[in-house]
């Protein structure tokens, strides 16, 4: 079972998915009636670009990510997005990120990998991409690359020399949702 770590506590998506999974099912069945052409979202793409996206409460849940994207990508849990806090969203039960002046805040997360410029439009659509969250550049870190599934730390590994994503084996450029509003 999936869990959400966060200084409010342990969130049991079994709680909270229940509804989220609901909804990301019912999301990307009416995306794929929308883009009648779409019968698995992973397998439109011939040539695809592979991208990365941190993630940090309901999208860290593989059978939201099955119903979301029609799949479930390499992921690598327990990654770091230093300088941000994880705040509960006022009326809502799910979290939200905002950068904080303390350089000791940080949130724990899981990284996306293998991701196509169509699974992160379905990202966006379901985290409301520029109305509620915007998909910002951050710099997330992996406190333990030798924890690294083999088939993600040879992507990373062969990838930090020759993309200006992959700082080091440790450091990692990618994307996260960074709440919008006041989460008070």
């Amino acid at each position: 079972m999936s869990h959400v770590h966060g200084h409010f506590g342990i969130f049991d998506f079994a709680f909270v998915g229940a509804r989220r999974q609901r909804f990301a099912f019912s999301f990307a069945l009416a995306l794929r009636v929308q883009y009648k052409n779409l019968s698995h979202p992973s397998a439109m793409i011939a040539t695809r670009t592979a991208k990365t996206c941190f993630v940090y409460g309901t999208l860290m849940s593989e059978e939201v990510l099955q119903c979301l994207l029609g799949r479930i990508p390499p992921m690598q849990p327990k990654v770091i997005l230093q300088n941000h806090s994880r705040h509960p969203v006022r009326q809502h039960v799910y979290p939200g990120v905002i950068p904080s002046t303390s350089t000791s805040a940080s949130v724990e997360g899981t990284l996306l990998f293998d991701l196509s410029s169509l699974d992160l439009k379905l990202l966006d659509y379901f985290e409301e991409e520029g109305v509620d969250y915007k998909r910002t550049d951050v710099q997330v870190q992996i406190p333990d690359v030798s924890s690294l599934d083999e088939d993600i730390q040879t992507l990373v590994t062969n990838n930090s020399n020759k993309d200006d994503n992959y700082l080091s084996s440790r450091i990692l450029k990618t994307q996260a949702y960074i709440w919008l509003k006041d989460t008070a």
